[in-house]
């Protein structure tokens, strides 16, 4: 027991003065740029340095660390006015490894259709950008997973903003012993108040479907279809020349429900519920949040906030845990930001303190080449 309480004095510490599951990667996805010419030929890196380390020691996933670096030179070509294309390669490399982890092209084609909506074809920005709840996608894929490729459309309203995209994870060809795996999502975001107002009030929904199967290879897994979703009341105070910039209290309810494959765990269907308050200020930024479920999973959100382990034969319906996280994210200079951060998470029944911490150096220089 006093270990458990050192941990967790601890782990608040920290969370006191560093950072949550917000990494510093926020700008490393290029967004069309209508301002610029016809004809502009430029050069851009995006390099990511990390270091993860996941104190995991309970029944649900097993603790690990992630050191390591992603490199992604581009060339980005404006075609016209409203059309951009960008290609390159993306290079991951683990600390200690001999060679690149994985080595994938990188192809990104955009069409501003008109001011307020958007079309995105390759490489998009996908589940990483729509704001989903850690427990139905885990923002650490940011450091270990292959750039999410399909298609996305993005509307932009003055109250409504609706993004929607599909990421095809796994492509399969006939006979294949593997099956094809996707990911679809639609995040919607109503914001009724004044955006200059000192009170804001928005209203966030998310629902994604994952999908394990396919018709044309033969594979051992057992086909999947299953959906996620989360509803939230999100109020915020927001304050002018304070050293506190911000308060905000959250209130977010999420649902699991299998489509096809209901054999596969003991459970078809689950709910959540995971109210949160949140502080940002001038240095750093920190929340504490309780979160209470019933047969609750996702395919890819952090296996803690799970019933079911996921490297164990381990099964328990309700689940109760405080978490508690901060953030510094610091500019160096405009190309140059650093993250540093840790989350807690401590599982009232098991009366156990799990918790992670990392670091990032995010270094995103471009220059154009030609330029008419």
């Amino acid at each position: 027991m006093k270990r458990i309480a050192s941990l967790l004095s601890c782990a608040m510490c920290m969370a006191s003065l560093i950072a949550q599951n917000e990494y510093a990667f926020e700008k490393t996805y290029h967004t069309i740029d209508t301002t610029v010419a016809e004809g502009t030929l430029s050069l851009a890196v995006v390099n990511k340095n990390f270091f993860r380390n996941d104190e995991y020691f309970g029944d649900y996933v097993e603790g690990y660390t992630l050191p390591g670096y992603s490199i992604r030179p581009t060339l980005m070509y404006q075609v016209a006015p409203n059309v951009s294309l960008e290609a390159g390669a993306e290079l991951l490399q683990y600390g200690g490894e001999d060679k690149y982890d994985r080595v994938v092209p990188y192809l990104s084609a955009q069409w501003q259709v008109c001011k307020n909506v958007r079309l995105t074809m390759g490489c998009i920005e996908g589940a990483s950008r729509a704001g989903l709840s850690e427990a139905i996608y885990d923002d650490e894929h940011q450091l270990n997973m292959l750039p999410e490729t399909g298609a996305q459309v993005h509307v932009r309203g003055e109250k409504l903003n609706f993004t929607l995209w599909m990421n095809w994870q796994q492509f399969i060809k006939r006979f294949d012993t593997i099956p094809e795996r996707f990911m679809a999502g639609i995040a919607l975001d109503y914001e009724p108040s004044n955006k200059q107002s000192e009170w804001r009030l928005s209203v966030p929904l998310r629902l994604t479907i994952s999908h394990i199967g396919g018709q044309i290879s033969d594979y051992p897994e057992r086909m999947q279809s299953l959906a996620n979703g989360s509803l939230a009341l999100r109020v915020g105070r927001h304050f002018d020349n304070t050293f506190v910039r911000s308060l905000a209290f959250d209130m977010e309810g999420l649902f699991f429900y299998t489509m096809a494959g209901s054999d596969v765990r003991p459970f078809a269907d689950g709910v959540a519920l995971y109210p949160k308050v949140k502080i940002d200020t001038k240095i750093f930024g920190a929340s504490l949040g309780y979160y209470t479920a019933k047969n609750f999973f996702s395919l890819h959100g952090n296996p803690l906030f799970m019933s079911l382990s996921n490297y164990q034969d381990y099964y328990q319906a309700k689940r109760h845990m405080v978490t508690f996280e901060g953030h510094i994210n610091h500019s160096i200079h405009r190309d140059v930001r650093f993250t540093i951060g840790a989350k807690g998470y401590f599982d009232t029944d098991a009366s156990a303190v799990e918790y992670w911490y990392a670091f990032a150096l995010v270094i995103t220089p471009q220059w154009n080449i030609i330029k008419r």
